[in-house]
């Protein structure tokens, strides 16, 4: 997850995952790149901005495609976004307004860990 000073989160649209639903920006790792690195390529390579912190959240299990899944906060300054080939469309979205734009609540879904920790930090 992706926040601003603001307040304000990315989340874009690839329409391989989805045409309702909107996401955190999510890669793989490749080979001798740590899950941090992975983040940092990520978010340059999707969204074309640079983060000024990293904190790692959680593991998280995706039982759905068998894969770990491991979640971050990442800190950036908010600018216009680049968006790659992969990304349909990307905005800033408030941080109160996270939970009408992603997919549903479910035990897979990382995305509300991320989100509850986020508001956890601010209070």
């Amino acid at each position: 997850m992706i926040a601003n000073q603001y307040d304000e989160v990315v989340l874009l649209r690839q329409s391989y995952l989805s045409d309702k639903y909107s996401t955190f920006v999510a890669g793989y790792m490749q080979p001798g790149e740590s899950a941090e690195d992975a983040t940092i390529r990520e978010i340059k390579e999707e969204i074309g901005l640079e983060i000024y912190d990293l904190r790692y959240v959680t593991s998280h299990w995706f039982n759905l495609k068998q894969m770990l899944m491991i979640g971050f906060i990442a800190k950036t300054n908010k600018k216009f976004l680049k968006l790659s080939e992969e990304v349909d469309s990307a905005e800033w979205v408030p941080i109160e307004k996270i939970p009408e734009k992603i997919y549903p609540e479910h035990p897979d879904n990382v995305a509300y860990v991320l989100y509850r920790e986020y508001l956890m930090q601010k209070k």
